[in-house]
């Protein structure tokens, strides 16, 4: 019979390193219980995860992160290691594996009982929207209209 019990496909992790290239060093968050009841005495990093960002070809958002923030690491169930060595539409995997340890990435998250971020991105079910940052805000209503609670400069576009 086939077991499940190695298949790794997400589970939450924590930043133990943020790397020079775009990678990180994460620590599950959740230990294994195999199935005799042994239970992972130490979670290891499991290093060089690529952190991925929302976005598309015209917008993207960026998460700055750092050690201590949590991810959701996804375990991409087919070998993706020359996907995520050159970015490619149409990759050739090396190998049938997936979804081992090698194949995580990571997906910057806050978890349901964490502390708020510095910074806070509200978008309403009317189209309204609001960035918070603890020292002023902005807000666009659904009709347009941009309300702003802090200090405001208007500077002349550089460049051109």
């Amino acid at each position: 019979m086939f077991s499940l019990e190695n298949i790794e496909t997400a589970l939450p992790g924590v930043i133990e390193k943020v790397n020079g290239d775009g990678t990180v060093d994460c620590k599950p968050c959740i230990r294994k219980v195999a199935q005799n009841g042994v239970i992972d005495v130490v979670n290891p990093a499991i290093p060089k995860i690529p952190v991925m960002r929302l976005g598309g070809s015209y917008a993207e958002f960026s998460f700055p992160v750092k050690k201590g923030d949590q991810v959701l690491l996804l375990g991409i169930s087919r070998d993706s290691e020359q996907w995520k060595l050159t970015g490619k539409d149409d990759v050739v995997p090396e190998s049938s594996s997936g979804l081992t340890l090698n194949d995580f990435v990571a997906v910057p998250f806050v978890a349901p009982r964490a502390p708020r971020g510095a910074v806070k991105f509200t978008i309403g079910d009317d189209g309204s929207v609001s960035i918070q940052n603890g020292h002023g805000s902005v807000q666009m209503a659904n009709d347009g209209t941009v309300t702003i609670n802090g200090h405001l400069e208007i500077a002349p576009a550089s460049g051109g």
